[in-house]
This record gives C-alpha cells, sequence and structure tokens, in this order.
C-alpha cells in the first residue's frame, strides 16, 4: 500500500504538495515564514510573491496583522487574487488554522499524542527484535553470522530511502494517510518474515519491512506539529520520542521469555499482527488538525521540487541538520560501543556493564519530556537550549572516558544520559519550525536520513580508533567531536528570521 502510494504520488516531480490545511481568507499567516513591518519575509518561496502596498496593522484582540492589497498573489500561487484584500494573522505556529481550543480539541490532541506514541513503538519494536531473535533464525535456517548481517543491511537501506519518500509523501497525501500506509505494510511484511524459508526471501522482506517503518516518523512528526503550538510542541516531541526508549525495554524484556515458550516465527507473526491492527484503528482514530469553516480562497500547493529546493537551499536548516549529525552520532556511538569497551578496557562483566547502560538509558528515557517542557517555558530561541545541553554532551562523554572504577562509570552514566538524548526533541522542533508545517514532512524526512548515516558510520569510525590506539579516552573523543562540530553549528542559526522578535 505504501510503495504504492508513494510511486503513484512522486513519479511526477512538478505534482503538487497537498498542505495539511487549506489556508483560507483570514487565516493564519505563519511566524516560521517571519513577515517582518515592512512586509518582507525569510522565507524562500514567499518574497517573490507579496505585492506592493501591504501594511502592517492590528486586530480587535491586539494581534499583528499583515494587510495584503487586492492585487497580493498567495505565496502558494502564482496568479492573481480575484477576491477581496486577504488579511493574515501573525500568531499563529503552522500554515493550519485551528479552530479556538475547545474542551473536545484539547482532550483530543493528547489522545492522537497516545496514538502516535503507540505507533513509535511498535514500529521500534519491530525493528528491534530481530537482536533477539537472530540466534534462533541462524539455527533454523542454518545461516551464518555474516548473512545475518545481510539481513540488518537490507533493513537499514529500506529505512533510510523510505525516511525521505515518507516525508514527502507526508506533505502530499497527508500524514494521516502516511502514517497508516506505513504501519500496515509493516505489519504486513513483519508477519510475513515470520514465514522465511530462505536467505534470499528474508533480504527481500526485510528491505520492505525498512520501506514501511521508516516512513511512519515525518507523519508522526507533522501529526504533532499541526495539532500543538510552538508553545508545546517541543514537549509534545519529547514525550513521544520516549516510545523508542520503552521499545528498548520492552523488546529485551518480551521477546527473550517468548522465545523460550514459543518459535521466532511465532514471535514475527504476532509482531506483525498487532502492528497491522493498530494501524487500521489509526485509519479511523487519526485526525487531521481541524480548520475553520470559512469561505476563501485554496490556493495551490507549493509544487515539490520548489520545496525540495527551498529546503536544501535553507542554510539554517542544514546547519541544524548537520547538528543533528552529530549528536546522533554520539549518542548512539555510545549505545554501540560503551558496552564493549568497558568490557575489553577494563574487565567489567556482562552484568556490570549492562547494568551502567541501563543507568544511562533510565535518565536518558525521562529526559526527552523534561528538556522539551523547559524548552516550551523558555521559548524561542531553541538553539541556545539545544547548543548547551550538547556542549555538555561532549564533556560528560570525555569525562566518561576517564573513569576506572565501577561506581564511577554508573555516576558517569547517568550525567551522559541526562544530556544524550536532550537533542532529539529540540532539534526536530527546530526542523519543524525552520521548514514551516507545509514542508515539515519532507524536512523531518530529509534530516532523520541524513541522521541515519551517524547510526551507520560511528560503529566503524570508533572501532578504528579503539583498536589503533588501544585508549578509552580516545575512543570517546571520537564520540564527542559530534557534539562539539554541533555546538559549533548551532552557533550560526539564526531562528529570529522564522518567527516574529
Amino acid at each position: 500500500m505504501f510503495f504504492l502510494l508513494a510511486l503513484s504520488y512522486l513519479l511526477d516531480p512538478e505534482s503538487k504538495l497537498a498542505p495539511v490545511a487549506p489556508l483560507r481568507q483570514a487565516s493564519h499567516f505563519p511566524v516560521e515564514l517571519g513577515v517582518n513591518a515592512n512586509c518582507r519575509s525569510s522565507h524562500p518561496l514567499l518574497n517573490s510573491h507579496i505585492g506592493t502596498g501591504c501594511h502592517m496593522g492590528t486586530t480587535g484582540a491586539g494581534g499583528t496583522e499583515l494587510i495584503l492589497p487586492r492585487t497580493f498573489t498567495n505565496p502558494m500561487r502564482n496568479r492573481r487574487q480575484e477576491e477581496n484584500r486577504s488579511v493574515m494573522s501573525l500568531g499563529s505556529a503552522s500554515l493550519t488554522l485551528l479552530r479556538s481550543e475547545t474542551g473536545a480539541t484539547s482532550a483530543y490532541r493528547w489522545f492522537l499524542l497516545f496514538l502516535i506514541w503507540i505507533a513509535l513503538l511498535l514500529s521500534f519494536i519491530d525493528r528491534l527484535a530481530w537482536a533477539n531473535v537472530a540466534p534462533a533464525v541462524s539455527s533454523a535456517l542454518g545461516l551464518t553470522t555474516v548473512s545475518l548481517n545481510i539481513f540488518v543491511s537490507a533493513f537499514f537501506a529500506g529505512y533510510v530511502v523510505s525516511n525521505v519518500l515518507g516525508g514527502l509523501l507526508t506533505d502530499r497525501a497527508g500524514p494521516r494517510i502516511t502514517l497508516v500506509a506505513a504501519l500496515i505494510p509493516l505489519g504486513i511484511s513483519t508477519f510475513l518474515f515470520g514465514s522465511t524459508t530462505n536467505l534470499a526471501l528474508g533480504i527481500l522482506l526485510q528491505g520492505l519491512m525498512g520501506l514501511a517503518a521508516g516512513a511512519d516518523f515525518a507523519a508522526c512528526i507533522k501529526l504533532l506539529s499541526s495539532w500543538f503550538d510552538r508553545k508545546h510542541r517541543a514537549k509534545a516531541v519529547g514525550i513521544v520520542m520516549t516510545s523508542t526508549s520503552i521499545a528498548v525495554v520492552l523488546t529485551n524484556a518480551v521477546i527473550p521469555p517468548l522465545l523460550r515458550a514459543h518459535s521466532w516465527s511465532s514471535v514475527y507473526h504476532a509482531l506483525g499482527i498487532i502492528t497491522a491492527v493498530f494501524g487500521a484503528l489509526c485509519l479511523i482514530l487519526v485526525r487531521e488538525a481541524p480548520v475553520q469553516e470559512e469561505k476563501g480562497l485554496v490556493p495551490n500547493p507549493i509544487p515539490m521540487s520548489k520545496g525540495v529546493r527551498a529546503l536544501l537551499s535553507n542554510v539554517d536548516l542544514m546547519l541544524v541538520t548537520i547538528a543533528g549529525l552529530g549528536a546522533n552520532w554520539a549518542t548512539w556511538g555510545f549505545i554501540f560501543w560503551a558496552n564493549a569497551l568497558m568490557q575489553k578496557g577494563y574487565g567489567f562483566t556482562a552484568v556490570q556493564t549492562g547494568g551502567i547502560i541501563a543507568i544511562f538509558g533510565v535518565v536518558g528515557m525521562l529526559s526527552k519530556p523534561v528538556i522539551g517542557t523547559l524548552s516550551d517555558w523558555i521559548g524561542p530561541p531553541r538553539q541556545r537550549l539545544a547548543a548547551g545541553t550538547l556542549l555538555v554532551f561532549c564533556g560528560t562523554l570525555l569525562w566518561f572516558g576517564t573513569r576506572h572504577s565501577l561506581t564511577e562509570f554508573q555516576f558517569a552514566a547517568f550525567a551522559v544520559g541526562t544530556v544524550a538524548f536532550c537533542w532529539g526533541p529540540l532539534v526536530t522542533s527546530m526542523v519543524t519550525e525552520l521548514a514551516g508545517l507545509e514542508l515539515a514532512g519532507s524536512a523531518v524526512g530529509i534530516t532523520n536520513a541524513i541522521f541515519q548515516v551517524g547510526t551507520t558510520a560511528v560503529p566503524i569510525i570508533v572501532g578504528y580508533a579503539y583498536a589503533q590506539s588501544g585508549s578509552f579516552l580516545a575512543a570517546f573523543s571520537v564520540l564527542a567531536l559530534g557534539p562539539a562540530v554541533a555546538v559549533i553549528c548551532l552557533l550560526f542559526v539564526r531562528e529570529s528570521r522564522y518567527r516574529l522578535n
């Protein structure tokens, strides 16, 4: 479903992106576009379309308005409007015009957040299950360790490609359809993988699982961005991101006992059914952000090629992307190597190092919603808090690399865990705000695909550094380079261009 839908939407490079909600007359204008008192905007697609004669005014409620003449050309449409002038409020955090927040609407967005949390939880469990079942699959199918690694590579290749395609599809078909079109195929391919009988079929199905699993993240983040304004967005993203940490705990706590009682095939069959059924429920339960029922002109949306070019030419967005790449490098590098390096370098047992990593994981899970809430409370710009936490992250990695005793490592793991995951809610929120809601899906998909480069490269490079030097500190110094580069990049990001001062 996802693959056919993606192809039908993506084959024509000049076809139009479908907006999350129509931009109507008297609609909210995004703070991300940052129109100033001179009627100029920082948005790469907007300035060339704002006509002369606009001026600033005030709303009855005391808000600021951009008054546009009849000859104003809508930024999402390259032709003259034939209606009366449009009034665009400069107080919204997205292109979606939300109804005044009633109790029902407010309650639903938290229910939606729960649905998104479950969706990402199931997607991540399907992804992580392989680590536990690989030995059983190897015995059942007579596969070598090299063959098992090919399965991982096939999944990862599909996952990276799907991040980009899923992001583009989110902006074209809408996040609700994309989420459903990701979860149901993921469930089906996961179920079918449980019936794998040979290497070739296993590689194909793992690739399909990756293609489906990578498509949901951009859809989930765009749903959050449209339902939660800038004052609550990072907190919502932080809460949702705890799902990945919980998935790690659940996968390692539940699947091993299941394997003792059932076959590995049964485990994948069960995961597939649960994921597909939940995807079908999302089709019923997930709603797009509501818009006011107002009469007005509905503009043509941004052409996909223009949208992608705008994202890639957005210097601030690219700087944030590099920062996220560096942060992801360090976070996953620590997860991949800390356990093994402590055992090799200091002779700790697997149980002892596992306890240290558990401290890191639990603290990291709690830090995500805390940092998101703190960012929303402090207010913009988010880059200061992101740069500050990443600077501390860099320092704690170097400190961890100089520890020697078990107790010292436990305290150091607590310190590293406090800041290792803080960049996630902050960087993700910045990406959506720098891109604007119209292109949020594409921006999240592209940037997340780039982040995965760090996940792939860091185990190899850190392993090489340790092998050549034999130094525990040298390995963690390589990890610390990631957040150090991230801090430098964030110092040059100009968030104020995308919001009102």
